[in-house]
């Protein structure tokens, strides 16, 4: 069974979602990396153990704004989905591609893995909690900055030629 909500823009192939989910973690890894080189010094700022104080955590924000920023441009290409696009794709993307990216850049640390899950700590939490709050106000913006630049009747028109039938039904014309 399909649900509208997770349904993708009209004419969206399973090669565009692909395309779409790799060039936000690109976007995401870009912000990350490229924040603690300029913020923190180089990358070895975000390596295990050797973690600059905050780095971590002001990277993924600077990498949330880029991730986020990326779908909501592919929001207004409609590429992706509508939804998919404004939380699905980022939050997962910003759940994983840190932890993924520090793996490529400095190898696997089960030792760093382990003691983190033993010893309980509410940063990640933090962590997260920015990342979603920056990178989802930053993608509201953008969507509203854009929408506030179209007129009703090309929004209507926006709407009719990139929403799926059954999205559009569901979600819009109400």
């Amino acid at each position: 069974m399909e649900t509208p909500a997770l349904a993708g823009f009209a004419g969206e192939s399973r090669l565009g979602h692909a395309l779409v989910i790799s060039l936000g973690v690109l976007a995401f890894w870009a912000g990350y990396f490229g924040a603690a080189v300029v913020f923190f010094g180089g990358i070895d700022a975000l390596a295990p153990g050797t973690e600059v104080a905050g780095a971590r955590r002001w990277s993924g924000v600077v990498a949330a704004l880029a991730c986020w920023g990326w779908f909501a441009l592919a929001f207004v290409l409609a590429r992706g989905g509508p939804v998919l696009n404004a939380t699905l794709y980022p939050i997962l993307t910003a759940g994983l591609a840190p932890l993924a990216g520090r793996w490529l850049a400095f190898g696997s640390a089960p030792g760093a893995l382990r003691a983190g899950l033993l010893d309980f700590s509410f940063s990640p939490l933090l962590d997260a909690l920015l990342i979603l709050l920056f990178g989802g106000s930053f993608f509201v913006t953008l969507l509203t900055l854009w929408a506030s630049t179209l007129g009703e009747a090309e929004r209507a028109a926006w709407e009719r030629e990139n929403l799926p039938a059954e999205f559009y039904d569901e979600f819009v014309d109400v």
